[in-house]
């Protein structure tokens, strides 16, 4: 089964939707968490919110990345500048997604993880 990590506490939807697609769904809201459970755990994508234990995304994206070279990271965020924006992207993130209110919304998400799964399972 392919791992999904969530590292974001306002994802439950999100979460649940993706468990119904078929793969396994892991969320967590602490980086303690999301470290020990991308080294114990196979995770494919991870959909990391703005920020964690007040840690900005763009400080957690370089960690990830030394944990697992070959994990997908989309960012799940509300609005950033330009100049935020660059940096995460520079850091190796897959995709960029709004955070959504509505499970109509969800979908560009949705489609994100099949595009980053499907990345995943070629590396």
């Amino acid at each position: 089964m392919q791992g999904i990590l969530i590292a974001d506490k306002d994802m439950n939807m999100v979460a649940k939707m993706l468990g119904e697609d078929g793969y396994s769904v892991t969320i967590t809201d602490s980086v303690s968490m999301m470290l020990q459970d991308m080294l114990k755990k196979v995770i494919k994508v991870v959909l990391l919110g703005s920020e964690l234990d007040e840690i900005p995304a763009a400080e957690l994206i370089p960690l990830l990345k030394k944990c697992n070279k070959k994990i997908e990271i989309i960012l799940v965020s509300g609005e950033a500048s330009l100049p935020q924006m660059r940096k995460v992207r520079s850091e190796g993130i897959f995709y960029h997604a709004l955070k959504s209110n509505s499970p109509e919304d969800n979908e560009e998400i949705r489609q994100a993880v099949l595009s980053a799964m499907a990345c995943a399972v070629k590396h």
